[in-house]
């Protein structure tokens, strides 16, 4: 699967997106801080809560480190917001986190 094309395009078609009031978003850091990024407003795009969920599940296909892993991994945690993701995912946010963690 083409993983960056998906994820390029994700962010493409949600950069200069109107924020609709009553619809939940959140601010994505297209370059990971982790990896660099910026808070600047280039470097930044609101998605939806799936769709942030979904950048972050790319990003850990792309680039399959440590930063992407910990990043993927966090958007499964349940501690301050429900967040709900389905087991396979969830699965395999673990399994990243624990390979990363042991290499």
């Amino acid at each position: 699967m083409e993983y960056q094309w998906h994820y390029d395009n994700l962010i493409k078609t949600r950069k200069d997106r109107v924020k609709n009031d009553g619809v939940y978003y959140e601010r994505h850091h297209i370059l990971m801080k982790s990896m660099g990024g910026t808070n600047d407003k280039e470097n930044l795009v609101f998605l939806t809560a799936r769709e942030h969920f979904l950048a972050h599940w790319l990003l850990w296909k792309i680039h399959r480190n440590q930063k992407s892993a910990f990043a993927f991994f966090c958007m499964t945690q349940f501690k301050n917001i429900k967040r709900y993701t389905s087991s396979r995912g969830y699965a395999e946010a673990k399994e990243a986190r624990m390979k990363i963690k042991v290499s």
